[in-house]
C-alpha cells in the first residue's frame, strides 16, 4: 500500500482521467502496490501535514499487526507544496 497526500498536482486536477493518470497511480502500478491518493486541490501544508500525520498514527497500529515495516518518502512538487508517500 502506497499513501500519497499532497495538492492539485498529487491530484491529478488537470487529469482527464486522475485516478488513472495521476503521477500516484502510475507510480503504483508500476510498482504493483495499491494505494490510497488523500492529496486535495487546493490543500495547504499544514493540511498535508496535518492529515498525513493522522494517517500514519492510524496506520502504525496496523503496521505493526502486520509487524511490517512502513517508509516514509518526502518528495517536493514544483508547486512549492510538500508531497507525501507512505510506502506500507
Amino acid at each position: 500500500m502506497i499513501y500519497f497526500n499532497g495538492c492539485s498536482f498529487t491530484k491529478g486536477h488537470e487529469m482527464d482521467a486522475r485516478d488513472v493518470d495521476a503521477f500516484p497511480s502510475l507510480v503504483a502500478l508500476d510498482l504493483e502496490q495499491e494505494f490510497y491518493n488523500h492529496a486535495k486541490i487546493g490543500g495547504t501544508n499544514e493540511r498535508i501535514q496535518r492529515t498525513t500525520q493522522n494517517y500514519i498514527l492510524r496506520s502504525k497500529k496496523e503496521i505493526q499487526k502486520n509487524d511490517k515495516k512502513g517508509s516514509l518518502v518526502n518528495r517536493s512538487s514544483t508547486t512549492a507544496k510538500v508531497d507525501f508517500a507512505v510506502i506500507m
